[in-house]
């Protein structure tokens, strides 16, 4: 939990067979006395045991829904996510042998990326091509494995809650965008 002047914020996680099963958030107002719910995150799992979807549950009404596949060795290939049941974005990962070699995402409002990684399965190039406005930047990263210290707005670029479970990010530093 978190405290500020007014609240303190809880976050309640709920285990079902050794794993995470459910993330209730909430709110307590010293003021008024009152709990006040933030969202509900539900990790729902396929018959392998690996995740299969990821509901956000917001106070607010938006459902915030992530469905995941895997490929026959288990690695995560696709992720969709849904807003209130419409397709929202799509994430594609390829793989070379164990290690990522490309991340792909389609955005309904076409803020899409591509992620390329180098033979050691390090970040080493990010491609944003947009249509609304249209646009094309691309950011070359160097060795160091950090995807986001040198311009601390790449960071917005891709911010995707799914991919923190399997994307690995370092200490690169962009080289060089055009």
């Amino acid at each position: 939990f978190t405290t500020a002047s007014n609240a303190t914020h809880f976050d309640n996680f709920i285990f079902k067979n050794d794993k995470i099963s459910q993330i209730q958030s909430y709110d307590y107002r010293h003021t008024s006395n009152d709990t006040i719910n933030k969202y509900t995150f539900t990790f729902i799992y396929n018959a392998d045991g690996l995740l299969a979807q990821l509901r956000e549950a917001w106070a607010t009404g938006k459902l915030y829904t992530f469905d995941y596949e895997y490929d026959t060795s288990e690695k995560p290939i696709k992720v969709t996510q849904k807003t209130d049941g419409v397709w929202v974005q799509e994430f594609t990962v390829q793989f070379k042998k164990d290690l990522i070699e490309t991340v792909n995402s389609t955005s309904l409002v076409g803020l899409n990326r591509a992620i390329d990684y180098d033979v050691l399965g390090n970040p080493k190039t990010l491609i944003r091509y947009d249509t609304n406005p249209i646009s094309f930047s691309e950011f070359t990263f160097d060795s160091q494995n950090n995807f986001f210290a040198g311009i601390p707005e790449i960071k917005y670029l891709w911010i995707a809650r799914p991919l923190f479970n399997f994307l690995p990010f370092g200490n690169h530093n962009i080289e060089s965008v055009r």
